[in-house]
């Protein structure tokens, strides 16, 4: 469903449809999907990795993805390019049911120093492994929060890449073992 401006309708239609319950992995980039309806679905129990990338997501979404008991299961959640704000990162990253997320990516975000500071402080993202914040409109503080973290113990890739920041091109942690490796560097 790339790409392909699935509509209200058909929003409906996926979250009711009940031979959809075996999915794990439901990408929804670049649509206009209604992600409310999505998330009241109770035929899409086993998704571990959503991809909004792109999507509309009001609070509304975020405040039903919340409520919706999909936290718990998720492995993989990409809200890149979704307009999601500070505030909404601050409150995912205060959510103890994403204690199993492994890749996370805000990409394309305005999202600011408050944001990067929530994830760093975050007691729930241990099991963090990725996290992408390319892009994102972000200052040295934020940066520095998230390098100095021992909140995120797992972490292997970081990708600040292209951020708008103070200090340039961002860069990738790549072959680090590490956040702490990768503030050491």
């Amino acid at each position: 469903l790339d790409s392909t401006g699935v509509a209200r309708e058909a929003s409906l239609a996926i979250a009711q449809n009940a031979s959809l319950e075996n999915v794990t992995q439901l990408n929804l980039a670049g649509n206009k999907v209604q992600l409310d309806t999505l998330f009241e679905s109770g035929s899409l129990v086993h998704v571990s990795h959503l991809d909004v990338s792109g999507s509309r997501f009001r609070k509304s979404g975020r405040d039903r993805l919340l409520d919706s008991g999909w936290l718990p299961r998720l492995r993989s959640l990409n809200l890149a390019n979704t307009k999601i704000t500070a505030t909404s990162v601050r409150v995912l990253a205060n959510r103890p049911e994403l204690e199993q997320l492994r890749e996370l990516n805000l990409s394309g975000n305005s999202l600011g120093d408050d944001a990067l500071t929530a994830l760093a402080n975050s007691p729930y993202l241990f099991r963090l492994q990725m996290l992408r914040l390319d892009m994102i409109a972000c200052t040295q503080v934020g940066i520095t929060a998230l390098a100095q973290t021992w909140n995120l113990p797992r972490l292997t890739c970081l990708s600040l890449d292209r951020y708008m920041g103070g200090w340039g091109r961002g860069r990738d942690m790549g072959p680090f073992d590490s956040i702490a490796a990768f503030a050491q560097a």
